[in-house]
């Protein structure tokens, strides 16, 4: 089990455990007229190279959809972090396109620093072929999504998890701790709902495989969250609660999910997301009032690409 350091009334503050995650600079040694410096091509997910393992860490980029994309410095950082915390899993950056920018180098860099790191391009049809995905991809509702690039986030999320098992986190996220002791989880935000921006599940496992069905049947494109939602209702039934006894399921004994659990806040979403930014930009007293909750969490959501 993950063990949080106490924040009993009256003891001393934790101090916040050292990160030791290595200082890349950005590197302006690369020329740039050279094509094959200033792109890395991609394997293809699942065709050209596959899981060997079910302990997987997931990180995705679906915003571009083209022959090649580049990625922010923000979600190599976040991949940095999750490489260096959990040396015993493979980290997996799956893209949206055929090959990445690296002008400067800096994704070869993490590439040498990070041994765990694998980074591919993904194709859906791969992912969700022979799950019930793959017919909502196909449909007719699927394209009219507005906002197409998170829905197929969404999918691929519960399709990733269903096949190769592992941990899905949103690549807005910075991982403080390992995450090797969680297992069938999922984290309760702090407004009392469920969020999906970080996810573990084994492969295969039957939660999964009911909000992969449950999309299927209710998927509207035209609700941003639709997909969280349905998972959120998976969960209700499955642990036989009303929505405002969410917040009761982290502390339930005996667990009334039965084969998964519900996480405490605190644990992955230890900042409110009204507070989120200012993690870039401190204002007085900020990091002074929310230091603590940081103090005993696994991972920060920092919603850095809102």
């Amino acid at each position: 089990d993950i063990k949080i350091p106490s924040d009993d009334s009256g003891s001393v503050s934790p101090t916040f455990p050292s990160i030791k995650i290595p200082t890349i600079k950005i590197s302006t040694d690369v020329g740039v007229s050279n094509i094959s410096k200033d792109y890395i091509d991609l394997p293809t997910f699942s065709r050209d190279i596959t899981p060997s393992t079910i302990e997987n860490i997931f990180l995705l980029e679906t915003s571009n959809s083209s022959k090649s994309t580049y990625l922010k410095y923000r979600t190599l950082c976040s991949v940095e972090s999750w490489c260096c915390n959990n040396p015993s899993h493979t980290v997996w950056l799956l893209v949206n396109a055929d090959r990445i920018w690296d002008a400067d180098g800096l994704v070869r860099r993490l590439l040498r620093l990070c041994s765990n790191l694998n980074v591919a391009r993904m194709e859906p049809k791969l992912i969700f072929i022979h799950t019930a995905l793959f017919g909502l991809y196909r449909s007719k509702r699927f394209p009219k999504s507005p906002w197409r690039a998170s829905h197929l986030s969404d999918l691929l999320r519960l399709g990733l998890l269903w096949k190769f098992g592992g941990m899905y986190t949103d690549s807005d996220t910075v991982c403080l701790r390992s995450v090797a002791g969680l297992s069938n989880v999922v984290g309760l935000g702090r407004d009392n709902h469920i969020n999906t921006a970080v996810l573990h599940f084994e492969k295969q496992h039957p939660f999964i495989k009911r909000c992969m069905w449950r999309l299927f049947r209710e998927y509207n494109w035209q609700r941003y969250i639709t997909a969280v939602e349905s998972v959120q209702r998976e969960i209700l039934d499955s642990c036989n609660v009303t929505k405002n006894q969410l917040n009761t399921l982290p502390m339930a004994s005996p667990n009334p999910c039965h084969d998964f659990k519900i996480l405490t806040p605190k644990l992955f979403y230890p900042i409110s997301w009204m507070w989120t930014l200012n993690i870039f930009s401190p204002k007085e007293g900020f990091l002074s009032i929310h230091i603590s909750p940081i103090n005993h969490c696994l991972i920060v959501y920092t919603l850095a690409n809102t």
